[in-house]
């Protein structure tokens, strides 16, 4: 089990960043933020914030702001992990915030969490009709 403690900043980083490598995204790091893409998966960038992991990515929404808004609620309401809302240009972000620091078997559950509301808010209803 990786000590959370003894783990600078820039350790945590490469250890994240080699765990999603593990999953297959490929990784970069600059200026402390990870970005990690996957041919399959939704791309995240990750960074250390407020104790913890904030994993983060994008979305573009189509369709008028009311019926976004009440899809994006929908979304948030079967989340476990990710929370999803719409930036300032009406496109959604995701969310999903890991307290304390990397830890592998504690980091893996976290990312299938994750994966799990992603592919639930892919599955949804009316993800077609919204998800560009």
């Amino acid at each position: 089990m990786t000590d959370v403690s003894s783990q600078t900043p820039v350790d945590e980083l490469q250890a994240v960043a080699n765990h999603l490598t593990f999953l297959g995204f490929e990784t970069m790091q600059e200026e402390g933020v990870i970005r990690a893409e996957h041919p399959h998966v939704l791309s995240l960038s990750v960074k250390q914030m407020d104790h913890g992991l904030l994993h983060a990515g994008y979305a573009q929404v189509a369709g008028e702001p009311t019926a976004k808004l009440a899809f994006i609620n929908a979304l948030n309401q079967g989340a476990l992990v990710a929370r999803f809302y719409l930036d300032g240009d009406g496109d959604c972000t995701i969310e999903a915030w890991l307290p304390g620091g990397y830890e592998r078997a504690r980091y893996a559950l976290f990312i299938d969490m994750l994966r799990r509301d992603l592919r639930n808010a892919a599955g949804h209803a009316d993800a077609q009709d919204f998800f560009r």
